[in-house]
């Protein structure tokens, strides 16, 4: 008995406080026009109306305010009065940053107010741009990208992928949509879908429709894939290397991932290579099946950095098509004997049995050293060069007569080098045993149209540089055999 007095009391208490709260909420004293959220495009007007409804015959207009409020931080509006319990404030062209708070308040009740929530925004644009590619011939991945106000705008809109086979008429709306990056992703099932004829199939047409949607309205833009071949991308590329490698070529191979791409596909190989003799990146461009390269008329000595991406033929041009870069480094073997300094392309090592049968060997070992590429105005590959010996005939260059004439000839097969060109002399005995000390030797530039009696001249372009064997050895104070 007790416990249904006490169960009766609270229920009649409750039910006085949710009316007490009810007739409060429901008799605002302030009200703003129009209430609740507002959704405007930018450039358009604002009208609100503030207005006061206790029942009072005084003027109460200059008590009532506008204020436009973000983060708790409010700045008033400038407002004309209607009548004496109403006040109105207008914006002519709404920018996006008067999307905030509008609040209307009573100076002498400052608990008493009411809120307008206003958005501005634009109705959305066609997407910036729709990338589509497949990574193994049986699905479908498109990124859409948003114009750049859309990506902006507080408006958040919202993405819809659909895709149609040309051999079907239905719409078909993306099974797998990641909204955060705006990702569609489907595959062909084991089983024919929902529509054979819109299973992602390799060699055929599709049109990928995408809608931009939000509050304030819609666009949206089509992306016609003539054929889905077009589309497919290379995942990796597999054992990229470099072998039979000499002083002057040295062959790349790599694998595919996929292995109906050298069957079904012309592909595009972007090969870059980089020395300290060119720093800057060379690029070869193939268009073919084979998964080879040969690299020739590379500078001895040398190391290469090499890398190497590759794309489908009838890609689109755009860098997202292009696999991931592979890279592999080696370096080209020396021309010249193992003293060679670190500089060096290349060289001779002349030997010269020892004067008077004493048995000391001095030689002389030329180097072909680059000048820097400011310097020069051709390719190292297309350089070459030999030493001849006047009257000599030896074939291993061996120098009998200090007084012979050494002629080292460096030349160039497009005839465009202007020089100078350096060469590098030192002294070594028949073991290999190079002093420290080294002579650089300019060799003047000769044109191939240049006027000049010599016979040997007419016959290379690029310079000559001529000295005795001993002056050489002995004047350039570069042999340290005691016997020279």
């Amino acid at each position: 008995m007790e416990y249904c007095l006490v169960k009766r009391t609270l229920t009649i208490a409750l039910a006085i406080n949710l009316l007490s709260v009810v007739q409060t909420d429901n008799f605002r004293w302030t009200h703003l026009e129009p209430p609740g959220t507002l959704y405007k495009v930018v450039g358009e007007r604002l009208d609100l109306e503030c207005s006061y409804f206790k029942d009072d015959k005084t003027n109460l207009s200059d008590s009532l305010s506008m204020q436009r409020c973000r983060s708790r931080v409010c700045v008033t509006l400038p407002s004309e009065t209607i009548n004496r319990t109403s006040i109105r404030t207008s914006i002519e062209s709404l920018l996006v940053e008067d999307g905030q708070t509008y609040k209307c308040s009573f100076k002498l009740q400052p608990d008493t107010m009411s809120l307008t929530y206003v958005k501005v925004g634009y109705r959305p644009s066609p997407p910036k741009d729709i990338y589509c590619f497949s990574r193994n011939h049986l699905d479908m991945n498109c990124t859409v990208t948003l114009a750049d106000r859309d990506a902006r705008s507080e408006l958040v809109p919202n993405i819809t992928v659909y895709f149609q086979s040309t051999r079907s008429t239905k719409w078909l709306k993306c099974p797998n949509y990641n909204a955060r990056y705006h990702y569609c992703y489907w595959r062909a099932p084991p089983i024919s879908g929902k529509d054979l004829d819109n299973d992602f199939v390799i060699n055929r047409g599709y049109i990928i429709l995408v809608k931009v949607m939000n509050v304030l309205g819609s666009d949206q833009s089509e992306l016609p894939i003539d054929d889905t071949s077009t589309i497919v991308t290379i995942s990796n590329l597999h054992q990229f290397k470099g072998i039979n490698i000499t002083s002057r070529k040295a062959v790349l191979t790599w694998g595919l991932p996929e292995a109906l791409f050298p069957v079904t596909f012309d592909i595009d190989f972007e090969i870059n290579y980089t020395s300290k003799w060119d720093p800057e990146k060379q690029i070869i461009y193939r268009s073919k099946k084979q998964m080879r390269k040969v690299m020739k008329d590379l500078i001895p000595n040398t190391k290469y950095d090499v890398s190497i991406r590759a794309r489908g033929r009838r890609m689109v041009l755009d860098e997202r098509s292009w696999s991931p870069v592979n890279k592999v480094s080696f370096k080209t073997k020396k021309d010249a004997p193992s003293a060679a300094p670190r500089s060096t392309v290349g060289g001779y090592f002349l030997s010269r049995p020892g004067i008077n049968n004493t048995g000391d060997n001095c030689a002389l070992q030329i180097y072909l050293k680059p000048v820097p590429k400011k310097q020069r105005n051709c390719d190292l590959s297309d350089m070459s060069y030999r030493v001849t010996l006047e009257g000599e005939t030896n074939p291993e260059y061996k120098v009998v007569d200090p007084a012979a004439t050494l002629i080292l000839v460096l030349s160039h097969k497009s005839c465009l080098n202007k020089g100078p060109n350096r060469v590098i002399v030192q002294a070594c005995t028949e073991g290999y045993q190079c002093s420290r000390k080294r002579s650089v030797i300019h060799i003047p530039s000769v044109d191939k149209d240049s006027d000049t009696d010599s016979t040997s001249n007419r016959s290379h372009c690029g310079g000559i540089w001529r000295h005795t064997f001993y002056s050489v050895l002995v004047n350039s104070g570069l042999c340290q055999c005691k016997s020279c």
